[in-house]
């Protein structure tokens, strides 16, 4: 479950710092260097992600009516500003560093939790589980970013990138919405797990029953059933559902992968999701050499380990920390 915190992390007060920093031109080249330095940390990076969009999310809404009545009484109790984004500028840095970057403007009163879009992200190698407000219990992979929208009788969430696994409250009058890019999936109490991939998604289905709609050039919908699979966004034919293996399709929620007769390159592919060293295969390492078992996603070493054991391969260690896995020795 995501807690509310009162005091912020270090990646969080240098991520206000640097957000604030950057709003006020100019900015030196010496800055901008430092900063792309800094945000090669990947909890750095996921610290500012965060911060920018709840900036993103506070500009959408300032025509909201509801925001509006707000903003207009908090006007009516004090004297305007003459410049309000020179005053917001002088006072950004305290009000990111005290909590409202990281989290309080979400959290900071039940009205406005509702009204605006909380943020969930991880780092690469990262999960987490964030408990929705009505109890919808979300399970975040590596590298994943989402969006949570209550409104108008609808819960809606935006999977922006990666992978999560969702518990869905029951709720028959207030339908839950998973958008990732153009598939949609709607469900009203289930579990499913949804990984957006470049120009559709997966959907693997555990309990319950989902209705999958893909919008676009060729709409389509389908119905799953427990245990099916589907895959959206492919470029020929009209996908189907199929069986799938939900152990091995789940299994990062218990901090595995599993490969069952997987190609050699997928399964590298995999690892390196989780990893920001990466497994890069030489030239003449067999790609569709078919691999077998279960592996630790906080362990990458124990792949290696396996495939130089089992199929004779060679390390060789990278300038950088990448890990290159070469043919045997003739």
């Amino acid at each position: 479950m995501i807690e509310a915190r009162n005091e912020p992390t270090q990646e969080e007060r240098e991520a206000a710092e640097w957000f604030t920093r950057l709003l006020n031109p100019p900015v030196e080249n010496e800055d901008l260097e430092a900063f792309q330095a800094w945000r090669r940390n990947p909890d750095n990076l996921a610290a500012y992600n965060r911060i920018e969009d709840i900036s993103r999310l506070a500009l959408s809404l300032q025509d909201d009516p509801d925001i509006r009545t707000i903003a207009n009484a908090a006007r009516s109790r004090r004297t305007p500003s003459p410049s309000w984004r020179s005053s917001f500028l002088s006072r950004a840095r305290n009000r990111w560093a005290i909590g409202i970057a990281i989290g309080g403007l979400v959290a900071a009163s039940a009205t406005v939790w509702k009204l605006t879009a909380p943020t969930y992200s991880t780092g690469v190698g990262q999960q987490m589980v964030a408990e929705l407000s009505d109890g919808t219990r979300v399970r975040l992979n590596t590298d994943t970013a989402l969006k949570v929208r209550f409104d108008k009788g609808v819960r809606r969430v935006e999977l922006s990138r990666g992978q999560a696994f969702f518990e869905v409250a029951h709720d028959h009058a207030h339908p839950f919405i998973v958008v990732a890019g153009d598939t949609e999936v709607r469900a009203i109490g289930t579990r499913f797990d949804v990984r957006r991939d470049d120009g559709g998604a997966k959907v693997v289905l555990t309990e319950g029953k989902i209705a999958v709609t893909e919008h676009g050039e060729h709409r389509a919908a389908w119905t799953l059933e427990p245990g099916q699979a589907l895959t959206t966004g492919r470029s020929k034919g009209a996908p189907s559902p199929v069986r799938a293996d939900v152990t091995v399709a789940t299994g990062w929620t218990e901090g595995r992968v599993s490969f069952r007769a997987t190609p050699l390159n997928e399964a590298v592919e995999e690892i390196n999701r989780y990893s920001r060293d990466k497994i890069i295969l030489g030239a003449d390492v067999p790609p569709d050499t078919r691999v077998n078992g279960d592996f630790a996603v906080d362990k990458p070493a124990e792949f290696v380990t396996a495939m130089t054991t089992l199929y004779g391969l060679k390390v060789e260690r990278r300038l950088g920390g990448d890990i290159e896995l070469r043919g045997p020795a003739a």
